[in-house]
């Protein structure tokens, strides 16, 4: 039963990985003629799968992670537990833009894993192979020698470059000195100190659970979910109220939520802290296409090349 929750899982979060990196954006009104990802259920060596909808590839996905989640497995060393199904079955919700589906289930783990703060967040965050506190799933635990020897290796080669004003500004003067993340992220040299980390762990779904609300018209809840993140976060907190904000920096990247809506002050403040927690933990690229799929470019051969998608909301 262990096995067979694996395969569904690891099946049903490879076409998840597949579908974020292939395809548009889902649209609401549009997902039969949007293209998804080609779909294999059984072995055939001369099979030549072409694309199918998103539609179809979002129901494979979350009929795998469902199979997977029938057999509950709870044995650490399959890896994919049936709590780790539960949060790919939030992630894939979440990024269809599902928020009524995705917000009980980020609920759900919240209450069976909560945030950690102080020490105990520092303790966890800066293990670089245990998979400690409340995490869910790591990638790189219970390392070789030579496996920690090449991470740690990477992580010196980030420091090689500073990190960005724009993510710097998204912290205050005073969270400078308040907020854990700020300590443990950044030196002096405005290099990173941050432990790479690849997986899952309870702060996202604190994350999607504000940005459910947010999307679904509780913004007094979105707001009340991003001030206990913060709050566990930095020390002395007094909780922001609405009067408090203010709209984003016309220098972010990121100009219309993941609705195609244009940024109100408490959307971007979610976002915000969206990039602050989840820092070097692969998340920023989909963050980008995600919300508004702003131009990316590359430099090839001395010449500037620029791609930008449009999002299809509605169409």
């Amino acid at each position: 039963n262990d096995i067979s929750a694996t395969a569904y899982a690891m099946r049903g979060t490879c076409y998840y990985q597949l579908m974020r990196l292939y395809c548009e954006m889902p649209s609401s009104t549009d997902l039969n003629s949007q293209v998804g990802v080609p779909l294999v259920t059984t072995f055939d060596m001369e099979d030549q799968p072409t694309r199918s909808t998103l539609e179809a590839t979002i129901y494979q996905i979350e009929s795998d992670l469902e199979k997977s989640i029938s057999y509950h497995s709870t044995k650490d060393i399959y890896r994919f537990t049936e709590d780790v199904a539960r949060g790919y079955q939030a992630r894939l919700y979440f990024w269809t833009g599902q928020w009524s589906k995705a917000l009980p289930l980020a609920k759900e783990l919240l209450i069976k894993y909560p945030l950690l703060e102080g020490d105990a967040y520092k303790s966890m965050m800066t293990n670089l192979s245990e998979q400690t506190g409340n995490q869910l799933l790591k990638s790189n635990r219970e390392m070789s020698t030579g496996g920690s020897s090449d991470l740690s290796h990477r992580l010196s080669l980030i420091k090689m470059c500073p990190i960005s004003q724009r993510f710097l500004s998204g912290f205050t003067s005073e969270e400078k000195e308040t907020d854990i993340r700020y300590k443990l992220w950044v030196n002096k040299k405005r290099q990173s100190e941050k432990t790479i980390f690849c997986g899952m762990r309870t702060a996202e779904f604190k994350l999607i659970e504000a940005e459910c609300y947010y999307h679904l018209g509780e913004t007094d809840n979105a707001l009340k979910s991003i001030n206990e993140l913060r709050s566990k976060r930095i020390s002395n907190y007094t909780n922001l109220t609405m009067a408090d904000l203010s709209l984003p920096s016309d220098k972010e990247l990121i100009k219309v939520d993941a609705e195609g809506k244009t940024l109100t002050p408490l959307i971007g403040l979610i976002l915000q802290e969206r990039r602050k927690e989840l820092f070097l933990e692969g998340d920023r690229f989909y963050e980008l296409k995600r919300n508004g799929s702003p131009v990316r470019w590359t430099i090839y051969n001395g010449l500037k090349f620029e791609r930008s998608e449009e999002r299809r909301v509605g169409k």
